[in-house]
């Protein structure tokens, strides 16, 4: 696949964005005219993504809007103190398009704890959490939650996709240099991965399976030698039921694993490295922002519930606008 010239070169004028600074707005690189025509069908799997999109980062001042031009890919390195959060934006841009029906094609985003030298962690999901920039009448405003610690996104063609990287960093964390990547992989579209798959009473079908082996177990010091031994072969089923449920088929020894190893991966994806250094005090606990102004917690809700009644009115969704006041 040929590639003529390097987007991520390309200088963007500095327009100042209507939300006070930044590229996002005002600057249009021709949409759909920069993506490279599909020359037959491309295998994701068997091509590297850096020859299907461009990734960069951006911090969490900048608006990245749908129009953001691709920059270099530069690793992450934050400062925070204990009890702060930090945060960051990842860009994605399609490079060309790989799918049909209005999607350039889809990534999996996938992430791993911050870890220390000392082998202190901040964990996905509840010190590290991502979710994606959704844009509200072309501003991005909207962040919403994405699945952990492995989540699909669709790429639309022309368009640069935003997720919000944020690392809250608790009081009681130890000091140190912390360090993870965030992995981006362009997967075909019907990509399917365990955690879409395995539903809700799968998943409690599982606990329980596997609370039943300790239950089994439990305290041996008391027990007959021939009890000990049944108790082990019945937790030993229960452990084989759980291994043989669908949640672990993909690594079956009946058959070849289908899984990505660490070398496709490195070969194959993207990844954008993160250092976080977390300094050696703690900052303490201040009132937020409408607190220091005077602002209620109900003024504040009845304040969102206004302006989204006015953004529902302007886009003729009314039906949305009752929900959310039922709701509230």
């Amino acid at each position: 696949m040929e590639n003529s010239g390097n987007p991520q070169e390309i200088l963007v004028p500095p327009v100042e964005g209507v939300a006070g600074g930044g590229t996002a707005y005002g600057w249009n690189d021709g949409g759909l005219h920069n993506l490279i025509p599909l020359k037959g069908s491309i295998d994701p799997t068997e091509v590297p993504t850096t020859d299907l999109v461009h990734v960069w980062c951006m911090p969490n001042t900048t608006n990245v809007g749908p129009q953001e031009m691709p920059r270099n890919l530069e690793p992450i390195n934050l400062l925070a103190a204990r009890n702060e959060r930090e945060s960051v934006q990842i860009a994605i841009r399609p490079k060309i398009s790989w799918f049909g029906s209005g999607v350039a094609g889809t990534v999996l985003v996938q992430c791993s704890d911050l870890c220390s030298a000392s082998g202190d962690r901040l964990v996905v999901g509840q010190s590290l959490t991502l979710r994606r920039v959704v844009p509200i009448l072309g501003i991005p405003d909207a962040l919403v939650p994405l699945d952990l610690p492995v989540s699909q996104i669709n790429l639309l063609p022309g368009e640069t996709t935003t997720v919000w990287v944020s690392i809250d960093v608790p009081s009681t964390q130890p000091p140190g240099q912390y360090e993870g990547d965030i992995i981006i992989t362009a997967a075909k579209p019907d990509t399917e991965y365990p955690a879409q798959s395995f539903s809700k009473a799968d998943k409690y079908k599982l606990y329980r399976e596997l609370q039943s082996c300790l239950e089994i177990i439990g305290p041996v010091d008391d027990r007959s030698s021939g009890e000990v031994v049944e108790r082990v072969k019945s937790a030993s089923a229960s452990l084989r039921r759980v291994l043989l449920s669908p949640l672990f088929s993909e690594f079956s020894d009946n058959g070849p694993v289908d899984l990505m190893d660490e070398d496709a991966i490195s070969n194959l994806s993207i990844r954008v490295k993160i250092n976080l250094t977390v300094w050696d005090f703690v900052l303490p606990t201040t009132p937020s922002l409408p607190a220091v102004f005077g602002v209620s917690l109900n003024e504040e809700i009845e304040l969102s519930i206004y302006h989204w009644s006015i953004y529902c009115e302007f886009s003729g969704d009314t039906v949305l606008s009752t929900e959310l006041l039922t709701i509230i």
